[in-house]
């Protein structure tokens, strides 16, 4: 059994970057539903693009697949961006004075 390659980092609507981890999962939409509580029926349709998700069910997949759904932060105008968040808990952000 090989192990399931990450998807590249991509910028995109939230639900076309929902369909692409969970494809690159490696999970069938049944186990992916066992895990979030989701009906399999409902992932299935939602991966062919043949209907939206609720937030709170996207919410719960993502929970299962161990990834954050934010929104992309927008500056207010004339105030700078917050930085991005990392991905992994346990990653440190980069350090202001060094860029590292």
């Amino acid at each position: 059994m090989s192990t399931p390659r990450k998807p590249p980092p991509r910028i995109g609507p939230l639900s076309d970057r929902l369909r692409e981890i969970i494809t690159h999962s490696g999970l069938t939409a049944y186990a992916l539903g066992r895990t979030a509580g989701v009906d399999a029926g409902v992932i299935q349709r939602f991966l062919n693009r043949e209907r939206d998700l609720r937030m709170a069910t996207a919410d719960r997949l993502a929970a299962a697949l161990n990834v954050r759904l934010v929104e992309a932060s927008r500056p207010r105008r004339g105030r700078p961006a917050p930085p991005p968040e990392p991905l992994d808990d346990q990653a440190e952000p980069p350090s202001p004075a060094t860029g590292n």
